[in-house]
């Protein structure tokens, strides 16, 4: 019984003396641990067999969570459509005449004006702007902005400044965008591309158009020299202008269509004699009669 009490006793302070010990171990193992942590976050390979302290994107140390992440320019992209229906038209102004006789003679002139309705396009157009924004407080390095619509391809799109530009933090960059569609529906899609720390973005909305076209140049006013005119389709009118040797000579008679400027003139030219003693010729005939 003796010698079991002292097996007992003699395990148990074999047992206190290991303590300190076990202990020692154990903040040992906690070292290396944090060592191994740090090394993975905090130095890295240099290339050549040794260790260098690695730095993040943005000059920080790591940590034990890591590098943050870069920061990403906003981008947003806002427009306007149109859907337009455009009336084409010819105009003419029937031919001028030539005139003469004697001082106290009057002649009338016909002036004859058509117009012509020849046909119609349809045209789909998109035009809206690009704002980008740097929310960080880092430069942001631009390569280009571009804007793509299905169906259509790249769109024009003028930023106002030459690529690659530098955009500072806090700051924003506006581009306008325009295209011209087949028809519609259709999918906007703006990008910005960036090189360095801060990286670019984009993004994408559905483009619609009105269900029926603005009408443009469906109706069409006609003003000359003299009258206007108010027409909706195909259409003639002529009416005589009265003409003597007391006017200027010649007289130019321009119709034009004010919605377009398209324009066709016809001129009048009137010739005069004063007495019986000389003789005037004009397109085979001679004045005076039998001269």
């Amino acid at each position: 019984m003796t010698s079991s009490l002292w097996h007992r006793l003699g395990r148990s302070a074999n047992r206190r003396r290991r303590g300190p010990a076990a202990v020692a171990l154990a903040m040992l193992l906690s070292l290396l641990m944090l060592g191994q942590v740090l090394a993975k976050t905090m130095i890295g390979n240099d290339g050549g067999g040794g260790y260098t302290l690695v730095t993040c994107w943005d000059g920080s140390n790591p940590g034990q969570s890591g590098c943050p992440p870069k920061p990403s320019l906003a981008i947003d992209a806002t427009f306007t459509t149109s859907y337009t229906r455009t009336f084409y038209w010819t105009i003419s102004n029937d031919e001028g005449g030539n005139y003469g006789g004697y001082f106290g003679d009057e002649w009338l002139h016909e002036y004859v004006i058509s117009v012509d309705k020849t046909h119609s396009i349809d045209r789909w157009l998109v035009a809206g702007t690009i704002v980008i924004e740097n929310p960080s407080t880092h430069t942001a390095k631009i390569s280009y902005v571009q804007d793509e619509i299905s169906g259509a391809g790249a769109a024009d799109v003028d930023c106002g400044v030459a690529f690659p530009y530098d955009l500072p933090g806090g700051q924003d960059l506006t581009c306008s965008f325009s295209a011209s569609l087949e028809g519609g529906p259709a999918t906007n899609t703006a990008g910005v591309v960036t090189t360095g720390n801060v990286l670019g973005n984009s993004g994408s909305s559905p483009i619609t158009f009105p269900g029926s076209p603005t009408l443009i140049n469906d109706e069409i006013d006609v003003e000359d020299n003299n009258d206007s005119w108010h027409f909706t389709d195909n259409a003639t009118v002529s009416y005589d202008e009265p003409f003597d040797c007391f006017g200027e000579s010649p007289i130019t008679n321009t119709a034009t269509i004010v919605q377009t400027g398209q324009s066709d003139s016809a001129t009048v030219t009137v010739t005069c004699i004063s007495d019986t003693s000389g003789l005037l010729i004009i397109d085979n005939y001679t004045y005076p009669e039998g001269g």
